[in-house]
């Protein structure tokens, strides 16, 4: 749909779209759906504002599809994949959970898996394929 169409990702009806997959909830669905304009904004203003790094990592945690990572696990994976100094992946980490992009363990409970929240999950899944259209 995406490789072969003209419509631009801001379009309200590939916008629903791209909401219902990534959600799969027709009642948040139809609330997202009312508010396509808001989220449209929203997802622009995240595909220019976030850094490389910040998109590289959240599309990288996306693609893991549920692998259970902590933030430490993550940190290294990230390091060797991406090629990402060690401190700058640890810190790119730390500045998606500060946007509530993700959720992460904290010094008291590291041992809790790094998720991505449902906003992380539309960014995500956005930048994946917008970065399929360029």
């Amino acid at each position: 749909m995406f490789g072969q169409s003209s419509k631009s990702l801001f379009d309200s009806s590939v916008m629903s779209e791209l909401i219902f997959e990534t959600i799969n909830s027709p009642a948040i669905f139809e609330i997202f759906k009312k508010q396509s304009q808001i989220l449209a904004v929203f997802l622009r203003f995240a595909e220019k504002k976030l850094t490389k790094n910040q998109k590289d990592v959240l599309i990288f945690i996306r693609m893991q599809k549920g692998k259970l990572m902590t933030f430490n696990s993550l940190a290294e994976n990230v390091h060797s994949r991406l090629k990402m100094p060690i401190s700058t992946a640890k810190y790119t980490i730390k500045s998606l959970r500060d946007l509530l992009l993700i959720k992460t363990g904290t010094k008291n409970n590291p041992r809790i898996p790094v998720s991505l929240t449902q906003v992380g999950k539309i960014v995500a899944d956005f930048l994946i394929k917008n970065e399929r259209r360029e």
